[in-house]
């Protein structure tokens, strides 16, 4: 996928960095480029391998490490932060419309998961919010009745 100079390429990269060159814009793009068909990839796999195979490589342990570099940079977006956060909240809700997903998860479950669930409302409620932030930011603003003309 990567190779060893793309590596090093986005280690060096530093805020400020000239982006307007050619050079430094096409290295972007094929990095880019590169993992979105990863990730097309990973998708393609966790839908048509078999059980057996994608339990072997779909872990916690394999998945977290990149669930953990998306959702705890405090350089990045934290509104796109909440957005993921929020997904990843939402497809595991789904979950529980799955038959018979709740007997099982009854007898799992057991203890005190209040915490987790409060939590979990927590990023939902702070994804709502910057959403609804961004949105008020991109409504056109009202044109006064001075502008118009108007008295």
């Amino acid at each position: 996928m990567l190779r060893e100079n793309d590596y090093a390429w986005v280690r060096s990269i530093r805020r400020g960095r000239n982006k307007s060159s050619a050079g430094s814009r096409q290295t972007d793009h094929r990095i880019r480029t590169k993992v979105r068909k990863a990730l097309n990839d990973l998708v393609f796999l966790a839908e048509y391998l078999d059980e057996s195979q994608a339990a072997q490589i779909f872990t916690v342990d394999r998945v977290k490490p990149l669930a953990s570099a998306l959702l705890s940079r405090r350089d990045a977006n934290i509104d796109r932060q909440l957005s993921l956060a929020e997904m990843f909240i939402a497809q595991g809700a789904e979950l529980w419309n799955r038959p018979g997903v709740m007997d099982k998860m009854k007898l799992r479950l057991g203890g005190n998961i209040d915490l987790t669930l409060q939590q979990a409302r927590d990023v939902l409620i702070a994804s709502r919010l910057a959403k609804l932030k961004e949105f008020n930011r991109r409504l056109p603003r009202r044109i006064s009745r001075n502008k118009l003309g108007a008295p």
